[in-house]
């Protein structure tokens, strides 16, 4: 059975994480291709590296020459490629275990869906990335992450960091390309794979997350995220817990007044979270207030 590995980048060439992937398959002489899709990168140094991993055929690049937004990026690389099994992994991820693609292949013969664990990488959080690491890694320590927790919520714990479908999951549920800016395309095929009844298995076998961006775009993503949350249909927004709570307040009367308090404190909390101890309470506040904004 022919496995894709597909990889969506943008400024970032996987060299490291092409070579793993290509070692472990290469040891166990299966059948398999690696595609990149190149998701109109402008960083000259991520071309080149592009350029000659395809040259010394490590991968085949697929040009993209403008940003379509992260599901149509995951949708080309499934029509560009030929496996039955489809393993998708985002380009900031290291390979951490010498038998990540075979615990892939057995895992694949449990359920149509696997969603595999990501991990980070230890301390200290890398300079000016202090909001990231730390939500992160608060992450890791509630226990949520981990793969009797995910299987017990499996659709709405889907995560594209790294996540192996049979082919013809991507038939039924391909992502949803109305979401052009960053945030929740994952959850959205989650909901999706529930509406399918499509099974879904959540394991331990971890990549690292090697991509703690800084504070500062780590912000700004984080409000297209909740952009993107605002313009979703009324039934995906009532699974969410960020929507689902706004929905509550307006209920309560009491939407504009947190929308006013976020007003009047919001450069004084986008302070504290692009500084070096920034605090995960007002982080969670200011999703909640840029949300209500546009309500």
């Amino acid at each position: 059975m022919r496995l894709s590995i597909l990889i969506p980048t943008h400024n970032l060439a996987p060299e490291a994480l092409i070579e793993a992937l290509r070692h472990q398959a290469e040891a166990l002489h299966i059948d398999y291709e690696i595609l990149v899709l190149n998701d109109a990168s402008d960083d000259a140094a991520t071309l080149t590296a592009l350029q000659r991993m395809e040259q010394t055929g490590a991968c085949r690049v697929i040009q993209q020459t403008a940003r379509q937004g992260r599901a149509h990026a995951r949708n080309i690389l499934y029509m560009e490629s030929s496996g039955e099994l489809l393993l998708f992994i985002d380009s900031d991820a290291l390979v951490c275990s010498d038998d990540f693609i075979a615990r892939h292949l057995q895992d694949a013969e449990k359920a149509p869906v696997v969603c595999g664990a990501l991990t980070n990488p230890a301390p200290p959080a890398p300079p000016d990335c202090e909001l990231r690491y730390k939500y992160e890694t608060a992450a890791e320590k509630s226990g949520h992450r981990t793969a009797a927790y995910r299987n017990r919520h499996p659709y709405d714990r889907i995560a594209t960091f790294q996540l192996l479908l049979r082919r013809y999951v991507m038939e039924r549920a391909p992502f949803d390309e109305s979401i052009t800016e960053y945030g929740y395309e994952d959850v959205l095929f989650g909901l999706r794979l529930e509406e399918l009844g499509i099974p879904v298995l959540h394991t331990d076998n971890a990549l690292l997350h090697s991509g703690i961006n800084p504070s500062i775009h780590f912000l700004a993503n984080t409000e297209a995220a909740m952009r993107t949350l605002h313009t979703l249909p009324l039934a995906y927004k009532q699974r969410i817990g960020l929507s689902r709570f706004a929905m509550r307040l307006q209920s309560m009367h009491l939407a504009a007044p947190v929308r006013l308090l976020f007003r009047a404190t919001r450069h004084l909390i986008r302070r504290n979270l692009l500084s070096r101890r920034p605090s995960l309470t007002l982080f969670q506040f200011y999703k909640l207030g840029f949300y209500l904004l546009r309500l």
